[in-house]
């Protein structure tokens, strides 16, 4: 590349750098002007820059608003779902909690139940009450074959223990088996009669109450959790027709990006016009923006009339080569011409030669036929 093309390639680069300073500095005027309130004048064209800045600015805020909106709903969508998982983890604690009350809740409402009173428990109540009986009865023959056991011969005292180990065994499980009948009495209770609990005062109770208004209250929360993320899943999708966040919101930010570089293109029109038509601002940083501006552009005049300069320096060189290369054709077209003009003189002189020729060979044919008539 030539030196002087390379030369104009980094004047244009620097034209272009100081181009884009500028509009930095008419921006940043522009925006000065406008967030300061420096222009009180009735110049009707600043009027409508000013007009139409305040509609982008609105715009902009608006935009804002919207995302701020749409992250917080997302955000709250997102605590939500976090509360309720929580919520789950907490209500299946209580319910663990519960089952392990159900025994000593179905023993303490057995004994209150043995008092007296109607309740609507008859079969798992009977079977308890049955199961205790017979625990009773397996007491009493243990009692009697322990109490008559030295009064026996050896082997009816043997055949006693062995009875005796039967017997508790039979026992143990029937205690085993009352301590299901208690858990599910308890269960049963805890179910469908809660108010039966609200009439006792046992420790077992007491726990259970509090568990319970515990497992109300999750289920209120719950409750309210599930309309509140059902109204912000409703608010998403009427104000952005979407429910998939990263979407809407990248359709949001390209709104935003759009509505701020219309923003800037508006107050650097206002801060280019400004300056171009000379409006007195009194404010010393505007000033200086406008003097800084001043000085770029006697930069770049200087450096366009630079490149002017070489433009036309390369254009004479070309012109120059263009000048020397017709020459040349004109060289090559005179040798042509001189070529043909040879050419013509040597068929001219064939011409005549031929010319003599045919005369001459016309002569003898008229003597020749002169001689025969004769």
């Amino acid at each position: 590349m030539d030196q002087n093309e390379t030369r104009i390639e980094e004047l244009q680069s620097r034209i272009k750098e100081n181009q884009s300073e500028l509009k930095e500095i008419f921006r940043e005027a522009g925006e000065r002007v406008v967030g300061e309130t420096l222009y009180t004048g009735d110049n009707e064209a600043i009027a409508e820059l000013l007009q139409n800045l305040g509609e982008r600015e609105e715009r902009l805020k608006s935009i804002d608003n919207q995302m701020d909106d749409l992250r917080t709903s997302y955000n709250r969508i997102s605590e939500i779902a976090e509360r309720e998982k929580e919520i789950g983890e907490e209500y299946a604690l209580l319910e663990k909690e519960n089952k392990k009350l159900f025994v000593p809740l179905g023993r303490a409402a057995f004994a209150k139940l043995k008092s007296g009173g109607d309740h609507d428990f008859g079969k798992s109540f009977d079977s308890i009450v049955e199961a205790e009986d017979s625990t009773r009865e397996l007491d009493t023959e243990i009692f009697r074959l322990e109490s008559t056991g030295g009064k026996k011969k050896f082997l009816d005292t043997l055949k006693d223990k062995g009875r005796i180990a039967i017997l508790r065994s039979k026992k143990k499980r029937l205690e085993s088996s009352m301590e299901q009948l208690f858990g599910k009495l308890g269960e049963k209770i805890y179910r469908k009669d809660p108010a039966f609990l609200d009439a006792m005062e046992d420790v077992p109770v007491a726990s259970f109450r509090e568990n319970r208004k515990k497992m109300v209250d999750l289920d209120r929360e719950i409750s309210d959790l599930k309309e509140e993320n059902s109204k912000l899943e409703k608010h998403l999708k009427s104000e952005y027709n979407s429910s998939r966040q990263k979407k809407t919101e990248e359709k949001m930010q390209s709104m935003r990006d759009l509505a701020l570089s219309d923003k800037m293109a508006g107050v650097y029109d206002l801060g280019a016009y400004l300056y171009k038509e000379k409006i007195e601002i009194k404010d010393k940083d505007v000033e200086q923006l406008f003097a800084s501006a001043a000085e770029i552009y006697g930069k770049i005049g200087t450096l366009e009339q630079e490149v002017e300069k070489l433009n036309a320096e390369l254009e004479i060189v070309k012109l120059e080569e263009e000048v020397s290369e017709m020459k040349k054709n004109i060289k090559d077209l005179e040798m042509t011409i001189e070529k043909c003009n040879s050419d013509i003189s040597e068929f001219n002189n064939e011409i005549k030669r031929a010319r003599a020729e045919i005369r001459k060979l016309k002569k003898l044919s008229e003597t020749a036929s002169a001689s025969e008539e004769t």
